[in-house]
């Protein structure tokens, strides 16, 4: 896919700057960006299925207060039902969470961007 809509979800800010200038590099849309599961939750509640979101990448493991528990897995969960159609891409140390569209280990940018490329093109 050419120019996708991109949010990313990352709480590494080396990692996170990184990622948003390699993906804006290859022509791609940085809508959004989140660095806590608090933020993450805020940001997939504000969107709409019109907001025309191609791509979230998120972290498996996110910065979050002592109290809360939820990692990506919640994520993940609140965006296939928010966006059911955008695809979901773990981009972790772990590779670990389920439902996403498929999960890449960092530092493998090369294949994430591969397979963003290699997604339809939306109607």
């Amino acid at each position: 896919m050419e120019n996708a809509r991109v949010v990313v979800i990352e709480d590494d800010e080396i990692v996170r700057k990184v990622l948003v200038r390699r993906l804006e590099a290859y022509g791609h849309s940085v809508l959004h960006q989140a660095i806590t599961i608090e933020e993450a939750r805020e940001l997939i509640a504000d969107l709409h299925p019109d907001d025309r979101i191609d791509v979230v990448i998120t972290d498996a493991n996110l910065a979050r207060n002592r109290r809360d528990n939820a990692d990506g897995a919640e994520i993940v969960r609140l965006t296939r039902e928010k966006l059911p159609d955008t695809a979901i891409y773990e981009f972790s140390g772990s590779g670990s969470l389920k439902g996403t569209t498929a999960s890449f280990r960092k530092p493998d940018l090369q294949g994430l961007l591969a397979a963003i490329k290699n997604l339809p093109e939306r109607v």
